[in-house]
């Protein structure tokens, strides 16, 4: 039976969450919303309150679009082109992640096929640069991709548009319809005849029409762009959304059928910036049909504005008459002046979603709280005029919010590569505190995985970036922390002592990102680390000399990635665009890192191939599938979705011969070495041995958000002979604060792997017998302080990580694997 198994260690402050999409599964009674940062909050909507479930983490850009599919599932979008199909159950596991190809553009919206539960229609907008043209041209594509495989099964259109940026799509049968910002309509007629399971990113042909503001009442776009555009549930009628009014039209014809103007009304007032933002076709319109008998179009529609309200309206088209009446409202929100917030709002079963962001400030910093709430349908059939609140929630609110003890930044530390050591967290306030939760044992066992914490001060600004690694320094080995903040600076410092040892000056932005040199980096180049600002620029800092060697300028705007590979002497930064709306173009800068000179530069859609393809050839020489180079704050999810290895029988081979032949021991001085990355086979090249020594990493550590960190424990590794012996050698040598700690001579590795594990997989306070077995027979100790819950491995490393605090039940799927939620 395959048992994945992770735990996620939360801070003690919820995270912040700025929210930029929403959908939601009636079936699962469940609310997803997606974040600026890539995450997805999982709520439930039952009684007695709106709580968060889990954090699906799969995404490293702003969410631009989540959606629910057919086959109950949510798909959801990123600005990086990554899709995610996540399942409905308890569980929320990640089912598939996948990139688009690199021609297609940013996702923008996607929207379901009416005539395949299968498929979905996603669109893509991108930028072209030509080799001669000063100013690049936008791109759009169209394509249809499977619900199941997220592969791409054909696309329906690919080029410009004879209107202006989308800001809707509608799907009604074989039309795709396109409207603009300022109403135009563009219908895309998709061919029937094509062959649905053609070849990924094939064109087929589609015929194209336009209807412009001629056939719109006079002065339609005096007001500026539509805010938002609706349409209801059989593509007749179009709800075109301004920021004071909303006109209604026929989708086929192009005539406007009527106006619902909000001047004087509670949605629009004159005191305050209020303006439009949504509008909802209701699917129910029964209340509008009981007062009248003729024959005619009712419908329900519900008009949103910035300020929190929501109007619901009857509309009656009877002939070439247009009648409309308010029916109930949801009175706006009680925020303050200080606080500001971002609505939006969805429908759920019988309810309207009300989502707002709350924006706390934090020093110079604003951070987002999301809260919730749902509005019953009931008073559209009653006399009572304002609508009823049913539920509401968020985040847990905690006192360490008020004092700024808010997290920013985070790692998890391992001593060597079997077992983590530290957990370190920066925060808003500039502060830093590294917690140990594997530091000693007493008698035969009885793991403490939380006895000391350590808070180190001099920053001041928030603590953006961490990384850790080892440096040589006054004639002594010392593990150094590297942190970048918001006050343009980079610190080192001694980890174990909190010492500042150097200060930099060479951004004169906030510092975003610090990367380490990845496994088998040549000398002196493994000194050393990366760092990246918000000026756009990327510099060198040797540890050995603590000082900046080399300096990368001249980058058009920020490189939000960037991939050192060690081997070949050459960093690949890529400077991405993540702004739909915008002709900028994603640019790769491939620079040569002994020389600091600038070797290539590629435009478009080939930069997003180059780097996936230099970032593959990194992946291939690493020693765990890993190409961030060591110990940092960045998450893995920035890097490429790279496509699941396939291991040859070659290779199978090799590692059942090493298997079968036992473990090669290793001096002490050895293991020491290859902890300080100083052996003579590191200094002149890999060591193809020492990579299938360290193949398996049995725990395996990363923080996919600021605060949260997971685990994710390989059992099977964790019972090799060959983890055994690596991890036992490597105990005895472990350098704490320049002394020797020897283990326990009647302590096996076997039992100190697998307790520490248990402390942090077991669901601590569900089964109080067996809690006291594990603490009385096999000497486990629950963790102090830190806040475990389970959380789940998806696809391509997506995982599902369970907030504190709910419930824990069990789970089995269909692979026969036995999952902790």
């Amino acid at each position: 039976m395959k048992c994945p198994s992770v735990a996620a260690l939360w801070a003690s402050t919820p995270p912040s969450h700025q929210i930029t999409a929403a959908a939601v599964l009636p079936s699962a009674f469940s609310l997803f919303t997606g974040g600026s940062d890539g995450a997805i909050i999982r709520w439930s909507v039952s009684a007695p309150s709106i709580l968060p479930i889990c954090l699906l983490s799969g995404h490293a850009a702003s969410i631009s679009s989540l959606t629910a599919t057919s086959t109950s599932s949510l798909l959801s979008t990123c600005t990086a082109g990554v899709l995610c199909l996540w399942s409905a159950t308890a569980s929320s596991r990640c089912r598939r992640r996948r990139k688009l190809p690199p021609w297609s553009g940013t996702p923008l919206i996607v929207k379901s096929d009416p005539l395949s539960s299968s498929h979905v229609f996603v669109l893509c907008g991108s930028a072209e640069h030509g080799g001669s043209h000063p100013q690049p041209s936008r791109k759009y594509v169209v394509m249809i991709v499977d619900c199941v495989s997220l592969n791409v099964v054909k696309s329906v259109f690919h080029g410009g548009l004879s209107i202006g940026s989308p800001l809707e799509m509608g799907v009604f049968g074989s039309e795709v319809l396109l409207i603009d910002g300022n109403g135009r309509i563009q219908l895309l007629d998709v061919s029937e005849s094509s062959d649905m399971d053609g070849l990924e990113g094939s064109v087929v042909s589609c015929t194209s029409t336009s209807s412009d503001a001629g056939s719109m009442s006079t002065g339609e776009n005096s007001e500026g762009l539509i805010q938002a555009v609706a349409s209801d549930q059989e593509g007749r009628i179009l709800a075109l959304v301004y920021a004071s009014r909303c006109l209604l039209k026929w989708v086929a014809e192009g005539n406007v059928i009527g106006e619902i103007s909000i001047v004087g009304s509670s949605l629009c007032r004159e005191e305050s910036n209020d303006k439009l933002i949504t509008g909802i076709f209701l699917p129910d319109a029964s209340f509008n049909v009981r007062d009248t008998g003729d024959d005619g179009i009712f419908r329900s529609l519900a008009l949103c504005s910035n300020n929190g309200t929501a109007m619901f309206y009857s509309i009656s088209i009877v002939g070439n008459l247009f009648d409309y009446k308010p029916v109930c409202e949801i009175p706006p929100t009680s925020s303050t002046v200080e606080r500001r917030d971002i609505f939006s709002f969805c429908q759920f079963n019988e309810f309207l979603v009300r989502i707002e962001s709350e924006c706390i400030t934090v020093g110079e910093s604003l951070l987002w709280q999301p809260y919730i709430s749902t509005w019953s349908f009931e008073s559209l059939y009653s006399s009572s005029y304002l609508s009823k609140k049913i539920l509401e929630g968020g985040f847990p609110c905690e006192k360490s919010i008020s004092n700024g003890r808010i997290v920013s930044s985070s790692m998890v530390l391992s001593e060597d590569s079997f077992v983590p050591y530290a957990i370190v967290y920066g925060f808003y306030t500039g502060e830093i505190e590294v917690i140990r939760f594997l530091e000693s044992m007493t008698g035969i066992g009885g793991i403490f995985p939380h006895i000391s914490d350590n808070i180190i001060s001099g920053h001041t600004g928030p603590v953006l970036c961490l990384a850790s690694h080892h440096m040589h320094t006054q004639g002594r080995f010392t593990r150094a922390l590297m942190s970048g903040s918001k006050d343009c600076t980079v610190r080192v410092w001694d980890l174990d002592t909190g010492i500042l040892l150097a200060v930099m000056h060479h951004h004169v932005a906030s510092v975003r990102q610090i990367i380490l040199p990845p496994e088998w980096t040549y000398q002196p180049w493994n000194d050393c680390f990366l760092s990246v600002g918000d000026d756009d620029c990327v510099a060198l800092v040797s540890l050995e000399t603590l000082r900046v060697e080399r300096v990368f300028p001249g980058h058009i705007y920020y490189p939000s990635m960037v991939a050192w590979d060690g081997n070949k002497g050459y960093i690949a930064c890529l400077c991405r665009n993540l702004k739909p709306n915008t002709d900028t173009v994603s640019l790769l800068y491939i620079w040569d890192l002994k020389t600091g000179a600038l070797e290539r530069v590629t435009r478009g859609a080939a930069s997003n191939s180059m780097f996936d393809h230099f970032c593959n050839n990194i992946y291939k020489n690493t020693i765990a599938g890993g190409i961030l180079g060591g110990t940092t704050s960045a998450s893995s999810l920035l890097l490429p979705v790279f496509k699941d290895p396939k291991s040859s029988k070659k290779a199978n081979k090799i590692i059942l011969n090493l298997q079968q032949k036992g473990p090669v021991l290793r001096s002490t001085h050895d293991i020491r070495d290859d902890m300080l990355g100083l052996t003579a086979k590191q200094q002149h090249g890999p060591s193809q041995k020492a990579h299938q020594e360290k193949k398996k990493v049995p725990i395996k550590c990363s923080c996919p958000f600021p605060g949260i960190a997971s685990l994710r424990f390989d059992l099977a590794a964790l019972m090799s002979p060959l983890a055994h012996v690596s991890c036992h050698l490597s105990k005895e040598t472990a350098f704490r604060k320049g002394e020797e700690v020897d283990s326990p001579a009647k302590e096996s590795p076997e039992g100190r792997l697998l307790r520490f594990s248990l402390c942090f997989l077991h669901l601590w306070g569900v089964d109080t017998e067996l809690d006291r077995l594990l603490v009385e027979e096999m000497n486990v100790c629950k963790p102090d302080v830190c806040h475990i819950t389970a959380g789940i491995i998806g696809d391509r490393g997506a995982m599902s990580l369970m907030f504190p605090g709910v419930e824990p039940t069990l789970e089995v799927n269909s692979y026969n694997e036995l999952i902790m939620v």
